[in-house]
């Protein structure tokens, strides 16, 4: 499916008919109110654009480890490192991405709860304040308890774990065993298992929750933005 507003065509994981039907509903949105609807436009591009990057270091890096191992040689390793880098930073963007759109959503039907009017307002959003934020203004939605069932779901919470050491702190090296009941395992940051479904089993999380979670803000866009 291609999206109107991007002209691309996301992977068939990603839930572009909800994507496209909120985009549809608030493509004039900024004639409206040219801040916030300019906010959530960028976000809701940057949705697109991070699930797409994320979908594609998820295939190099399962090509990689097919091909070569969990302990190649250089420059393999390197390539799987640069893989599972990219594929961890661009895959939280885009579930970030995601809560910073609704905020601006949100900022559309109830400013007074969500403020989204200067540069200060845009750095004090995160997903932990976009969930706050929607059980105040908005405690009894489906939507409200859809972004907590996925904030507080033990993947994501490792997931961004792993991006701040691999953003902020350092290059995680490989633990390999050998013999016994673990032999021929190789663990990685966090007790992460490097082999085929290291980051195709996460992708497949991550497609699930937007799925999940567009879903949900389409029928709350539907019913509240008018």
């Amino acid at each position: 499916m291609v999206l109107t507003s991007l002209g691309v065509s996301p992977p068939p994981d990603f839930p572009s008919m909800s994507h496209e039907a909120i985009h549809s509903h608030l493509k004039d949105i900024r004639e409206r109110n040219p801040v916030s609807g300019s906010q959530w436009a960028g976000a809701w591009n940057a949705v697109v654009y991070r699930f797409m990057s994320c979908a594609e270091h998820d295939e190099q890096f399962t090509s990689s480890v097919a091909k070569s191992g969990a302990s190649p040689r250089q420059p393999e390793r390197y390539i799987q490192d640069r893989e599972l880098f990219e594929f961890f930073v661009s895959g939280l963007a885009s579930f970030e991405a995601f809560h910073y759109a609704l905020f601006a959503i949100g900022s559309i039907v109830s400013p007074a709860h969500f403020p989204f009017a200067s540069g200060g307002d845009f750095k004090r959003v995160t997903t932990a304040i976009v969930l706050k934020t929607y059980r105040t203004a908005f405690p009894m939605e489906s939507l409200t308890s859809s972004l907590h069932r996925w904030q507080s779901d033990k993947v994501i919470i490792q997931w961004n774990e792993i991006r701040n050491i691999l953003v902020h702190r350092a290059l995680p090296g490989r633990t390999f065993f050998a013999g016994g009941e673990e032999d021929g395992l190789t663990l990685w940051s966090n007790g992460i298992s490097i082999d085929q479904t290291t980051t195709s089993s996460r992708r497949k999380w991550l497609a699930n929750a937007l799925t999940h979670l567009l879903q949900e803000a389409q029928q709350f866009t539907l019913s509240h933005v008018k």
